[in-house]
């Protein structure tokens, strides 16, 4: 099978990446279905609105991605156009099975969204519909909905949408997109993510693109629904995110860090902001674990964007992070706090994780 590269440009000063022209993130696949899990499991039906809302929003900041040029009509060919761009995302392998009038019937296989899912006796695909109808209203200029019909979490080998296009025009924003356009006109090193059967590859592990916003905008949207207790599910999910991926090297790196210590300790959290730096979630400036605590400081943290004059640090996805793996590293239970914030007008995020009996 010939390979497939995926072209990103990253700009390695401020940790900061791109795709399609606009501010991205590189999210390892499970994660979204792991944090659209944490939410539904404490509040039930009223997360599907708001992944479906949210993931519709983020996806028009790739406006010009999907755009167009002088689309008259939306015919198949222009739908396969789109949903060819769609799999550049490593959201699965997509497939139109009819368009009849305004409404189109896509088979998504391998999608994300349902990836390491339990079972279900409905779709579950919140985000990818909103990613669908978000896409499909950039290029036709229309309201569209998408609501998924079946989901391989209900036993199908596939998941289905349905996409209903409104008669009724919109703007086009064609201004917004070429201002994203000219935003980013500079030298920057470009990266290249591989793709084989759909699947995107950071390095050797499974990842989808998302907005560099796309987390915030979630917090945001639930803290108007439920307020601070936002905080707590956001942050165990990602702790408990962690110690899942880190497990897999538990016996490893136990014989690792009980024979070479600090110093192994030290190249695993290296490694571990490098990762992430990579992806595009900020500029890592000072990371430290002396007297067994985990002290790090992070500029343009993807974690505070659309925050303005916050009263409290908002970085929760971070702090359960860095909790996870100063949990994985020490052996121990360690819980993590935010000291500094960009949202609430500091120059840096800065994080704090020590061991909590």
């Amino acid at each position: 099978m010939l390979l497939k590269y995926v072209e990103l440009l990253y700009d390695p000063e401020i940790g900061e990446l791109y795709f399609c022209r606009a501010k991205s993130a590189i999210w390892e696949r499970v994660i979204a279905s792991l944090f659209q899990r944490g939410f539904e499991e404490i509040l039930g039906p009223a997360t599907k609105r708001v992944f479906y809302t949210q993931s519709k929003e983020m996806i028009k900041e790739f406006g010009v991605c999907f755009y167009i040029s002088k689309l008259e009509k939306l015919g198949e060919p222009e739908a396969e156009e789109i949903l060819k761009k769609l799999s550049t995302f490593g959201y699965g392998e997509f497939r139109l099975i009819s368009f009849i009038n305004r409404e189109i019937k896509i088979e998504v296989r391998n999608s994300f969204n349902s990836s390491d899912y339990p079972k279900s006796e409905r779709p579950i695909c919140y985000i990818l519909s909103g990613i669908l109808s978000g896409a499909f209203e950039v290029c036709t200029g229309r309201k569209v909905e998408c609501e998924e019909i079946s989901c391989m979490t209900m036993g199908k080998s596939s998941c289905e949408f349905l996409i209903k296009i409104g008669a009724k025009k919109r703007s086009m924003g064609e201004r917004k997109i070429e201002k994203k356009k000219t935003e980013i006109e500079r030298d920057l090193k470009t990266i290249k993510l591989r793709q084989k059967r759909s699947v995107l590859y950071f390095k050797s592990t499974p990842s989808v693109i998302f907005g560099k916003d796309f987390s915030p905008m979630i917090n945001r949207a639930f803290e108007k629904l439920i307020g601070p207790a936002v905080k707590g599910i956001v942050y165990n999910s990602n702790k408990s995110t962690v110690l899942r991926i880190m497990e897999k090297y538990k016996g490893v790196k136990k014989f690792l860090v009980v024979h070479f210590g600090r110093l192994l300790k030290k190249q695993i959290i290296k490694w571990v902001t490098e990762e992430l730096e990579g992806r595009g979630y900020g500029k890592f400036v000072e990371v430290s674990t002396e007297e067994d605590k985990l002290h790090v400081k992070v500029k343009n943290c993807h974690n505070c964007i659309g925050y303005k004059r916050a009263r409290k640090p908002v970085c929760y996805n971070f702090s359960g992070i860095f909790a996870g793996i100063a949990t994985a590293i020490f052996f121990k239970n360690f819980e993590c706090e935010e000291i500094k914030c960009i949202a609430t007008g500091d120059e840096y995020c800065e994080f704090l994780a020590e061991p909590h009996i």
